[in-house]
């Protein structure tokens, strides 16, 4: 199975491909990193949606191209910062992110704990 690991810098990204090697190492894994600085990941995180669409469609294209169908973010900032859900049921591809997690043990769980990068992180996963 081809997986598209996303997430805001080249650290994060490689950080959620080693997380799934553990999990599955026969996993065939390709990294797509937002951007390539954390300054960087901090400007497309507070671009406007438009920008952000460009950039995540760019991704998802190249992914696409590569045979890829499912996408897996792992940044909790990324998936609060762009509607991975919408985009989801619009494009017909499969996203997992983080927020999807959280509501899933917002169900289960009367409290959970979630350590965030900063505010907007944290907005979105209380949301979810």
């Amino acid at each position: 199975m081809k997986i598209a690991v996303i997430a805001g810098t080249n650290t994060d990204t490689r950080m959620g491909m080693e997380y799934l090697r553990k999990l599955d190492p026969a996993l065939e894994l390709m990294s797509y990193p937002v951007s390539s600085t954390c300054e960087e990941q901090a400007r497309f995180q507070y671009a406007d949606n438009k920008e952000k669409e460009e950039r995540i469609d760019d991704i998802f294209h190249q992914a696409s191209t590569c045979g890829i169908e499912d996408f897996f973010i792992y940044c909790n900032s990324l998936a609060g910062a762009f509607d991975f859900d919408s985009y989801m049921n619009v494009r017909g591809v499969r996203v997992y992110t983080p927020l999807q997690i959280y509501r899933q043990l917002g169900k289960k769980y009367q409290r959970v704990a979630v350590i965030a990068a900063h505010n907007q992180s944290c907005y979105h996963i209380e949301e979810a």
